[in-house]
């Protein structure tokens, strides 16, 4: 990064430190590539696909894509829905909640312990 953008990332790193303190929070330790993260991030949450993503990063490779891949809690959910719904579609699962799901599968561990003797 060129000097100049460096005392001006430094400067809004500061300030930003500054408030969070003022506001009662942990100042983070931010660096000027999380921004580049960030934006993948974003890119991939609004949905562009990754050949898109790869040429707006600069990114020659899917390795360099795959590694600004952050995985959130959020897209875990939404992967364990959609195969929740697939696997009620073939028949797999039954159309439960979680919970619901979750007391059936203890039954079934329960079930089968005593089947095989295990404890």
């Amino acid at each position: 990064m060129p000097e100049r953008s460096d005392a001006f990332w430094r400067q809004a790193v500061t300030a930003l430190g500054e408030k969070m303190k003022a506001d009662g929070l942990e100042p983070i330790d931010l660096h000027f590539h999380d921004l580049r993260r960030s934006a993948h991030f974003q890119m991939r949450k609004a949905g562009i696909d990754s050949q898109t993503r790869r040429d707006m990063m600069g990114h020659e490779s899917t390795s360099m894509d795959d590694r600004y891949t952050m995985i959130d809690d959020e897209a875990l959910d939404d992967a364990r829905r959609k195969m929740e719904a697939f696997q009620c579609r073939q028949g797999l699962l039954k159309n439960t909640t979680t919970q619901a799901r979750l007391k059936e599968l203890r039954e079934e561990v329960k079930r089968l312990e005593k089947e095989t003797g295990a404890d």
